[in-house]
C-alpha cells in the first residue's frame, strides 16, 4: 500500500507525481452524514411529544350496593298524608335529627334507611294510629369542573353520576365525559360516560360524592407549542453541524 492510501499514484506529463486534494464534496461529506442523524433526532422528539400520555386505569366500581344510610348534612323529603305542615324537605343536623320543630327528636342519620323510616313511623303514631308517609333521603353531591352550574346538590339516592352532571347543567364544550373523576370516601375513580352502552352510566351517587369534569387538552399548548420548540431545536442542530 502506498502513502496515498488505496489510490495508486499518478504521474503528470513531466514525470512528477500528481497529488490529489480532497474535493469540496468530500469536505462536506461529514455534514451530509450528520443530516440523517438530525432528521432522526427530530422524528424521535416529535414522536415523544405526540405520543398519548398514559392514563391511569379506572378503579373498579363495587358490584355490591352499599348499605343506604342518611348522613348529617343530607336532606330528607317527608310527605305525610293529609298533613301538609309536616311535609317538606328538611335538613339533617349534626345531632342526626331532622331540623324541624316537630321532628327535632327524630334521629334518622347513621342508621340504615329502614331503621330511619321505623323511627319516623313510631313518632307519627302520636298523631295517627296508622300513619301514611314517605321518607326519602336526599344526599349531598358536589359537582364541579367543566359543567354549566357547579354547585352542591341534594339528590335522590337513585340518581346516577351522569344524571347528577345533567343536573349541574351538563358538561361544557371543554369538558371530558370520557374521564369523569369521582372522589368517594377518601378514594377516587374515573368513569367513561361518553358511551351509553357501559355500566358506568348506571353508577349511582352516594352521600358526600365529589364529581369533577376534567378539561380537554389545549391543542395549542399540548401540541403546537412543543412541536415548534422541537423544530427550532432541530434547526439549531443543523446550523451547528455546518
Amino acid at each position: 500500500m502506498s502513502i496515498f492510501g488505496d489510490m495508486p499514484p499518478q504521474l503528470c506529463g513531466d514525470g512528477r507525481l500528481a497529488v490529489r486534494r480532497p474535493s469540496v464534496r468530500a469536505r462536506g461529506s461529514s455534514r451530509a452524514r450528520s443530516a440523517p442523524v438530525v432528521a432522526c433526532l427530530a422524528v424521535l422528539c416529535v414522536s415523544s411529544a405526540c405520543a398519548p400520555h398514559a392514563q391511569p386505569s379506572q378503579v373498579p366500581v363495587p358490584v355490591d350496593p352499599p348499605v343506604v344510610m342518611i348522613h348529617p348534612g343530607d336532606m330528607v323529603h317527608v310527605v305525610v298524608w293529609r298533613q301538609p305542615e309536616m311535609s317538606g324537605d328538611f335538613l339533617v343536623g349534626a345531632d342526626s335529627a331532622i331540623v324541624h320543630p316537630l321532628y327535632q327528636r327524630v334521629q334518622v342519620a347513621g342508621v340504615p334507611i329502614d331503621s330511619a323510616r321505623a323511627r319516623m313511623r313510631e313518632y307519627l303514631t302520636r298523631f295517627d294510629a296508622d300513619p301514611q308517609f314517605v321518607l326519602q333521603p336526599l344526599v349531598r353531591v358536589a359537582v364541579g369542573g367543566e359543567v354549566g352550574a357547579p354547585n352542591l346538590y341534594s339528590l335522590p339516592l337513585e340518581t346516577t353520576v351522569s344524571q347528577a352532571i345533567a343536573q349541574a347543567g351538563g358538561p361544557t364544550e371543554r369538558g371530558r365525559l370520557d374521564r369523569v373523576r369521582v372522589v368517594r370516601g377518601g378514594e377516587e375513580f374515573f368513569l367513561d360516560l361518553s358511551r351509553t352502552d357501559t355500566a358506568a352510566v348506571n353508577v349511582p351517587v352516594q352521600s358526600g360524592d365529589r364529581i369533577f369534569i376534567t378539561r380537554k387538552r389545549d391543542l395549542l399548548r399540548q401540541w403546537i407549542a412543543p412541536l415548534s420548540s422541537i423544530a427550532g431545536l432541530a434547526l439549531a442542530i443543523v446550523r451547528l453541524s455546518r
